[in-house]
């Protein structure tokens, strides 16, 4: 429950990446890289349709947006209208209102880009000269919130579009 009390197992599997979308549970198995759901009680646990293996997922407005390594790809929950976009070394993404937003890091600098909702065309957001330690991240109302460095217990802040200054959350 919301409150931590009668907490239940719904599954063993090592699941990573938890999205929870109209009564269901979508997430990717770690050791065989299947995105798999499930209704929130548990029940009607299987493999998500059609099969493909990815790193990491992401469901928003009943899309399932992916990375595998190597593609983002973009399907609607009941597979139709599949769109993937090429790119490597992502080191994470997240989705708001139709737009992908992902990491790319070296131990230099830390490049975040957008992908637009039809996955033709990516722009670059903002860049840090640091690496990003890929802990967290995630975007409110217009703001794209994220930790700057190596204290990842501090949240920081600038616009989606990257104007503006980073600037710490207080």
């Amino acid at each position: 429950k919301p409150d931590g009390t009668r907490q239940t197992v719904l599954s063993s599997q090592n699941c990573g990446n938890i999205s929870i979308y109209d009564g269901w549970i979508y997430y990717v198995n770690k050791n065989s890289k299947f995105i798999y759901k499930m209704r929130l009680d548990g029940s009607q646990l299987g493999k998500f349709r059609p099969l493909h293996r990815a790193t990491s997922a992401v469901v928003e407005d009943g899309v399932l947006y992916t990375y595998n390594g190597t593609f983002f790809k973009k399907v609607n929950l009941d597979g139709t209208d599949s769109k993937r976009y090429f790119e490597e070394g992502v080191e994470r993404f997240i989705v708001s209102d139709g737009c992908v937003y992902y990491v790319k890091s070296n131990s230099k600098r830390s490049i975040f880009n957008k992908l637009n909702p039809d996955m033709t065309e990516r722009s670059r957001v903002l860049v840090l000269k640091k690496h990003f330690p890929s802990l967290y991240m995630c975007i409110i109302d217009d703001w794209f919130y994220f930790p700057n460095g190596e204290d990842a217990y501090r949240m920081y802040r600038i616009k989606i579009d990257g104007s503006g200054e980073i600037e710490l959350v207080n």
